[in-house]
């Protein structure tokens, strides 16, 4: 996982998650996941199918960064490749659990962004 992931996908998500109206600084909840940690200092290592489901995901979110047409799809399209990411992972331990630290609080928003209308 490149640190420009979080630079580009969480502010894009929270963005288009708003929906145009007020929300509960959604942006800033964790929804119950655990703060993402370095691996002392240094990037933890993702499996390969971790690295393409969250470029993916990327791709999305830049796709649709200024005008959402279909935001159901886009909705759907986000949580295709989240699932992918979860059904295909083989990482284990601390990487693991720093993984999930960083997708839970994207399942939330992309759970969000599909209540919009």
């Amino acid at each position: 996982m490149k640190i420009k992931l979080f630079t580009i996908v969480l502010p894009l998500l929270f963005a288009v998650a708003s929906c145009g109206e007020t929300k509960k600084e959604a942006s800033h909840e964790n929804h119950g996941a655990n703060p993402v940690e370095l691996n002392e200092g240094a990037k933890w290592k993702a499996n390969p199918e971790t690295i393409t489901g969250i470029n993916n995901m990327q791709q999305i979110c830049i796709a649709n960064a200024e005008y959402i047409a279909d935001v159901p799809a886009v909705s759907k399209a986000l949580m295709d490749e989240f699932n992918l990411i979860f059904q295909k992972c083989t990482m284990t331990g601390p990487a693991h659990e720093q993984l999930h630290n960083y997708l839970l609080p994207l399942k939330a928003h992309i759970e969000e962004l599909g209540t919009c209308t």
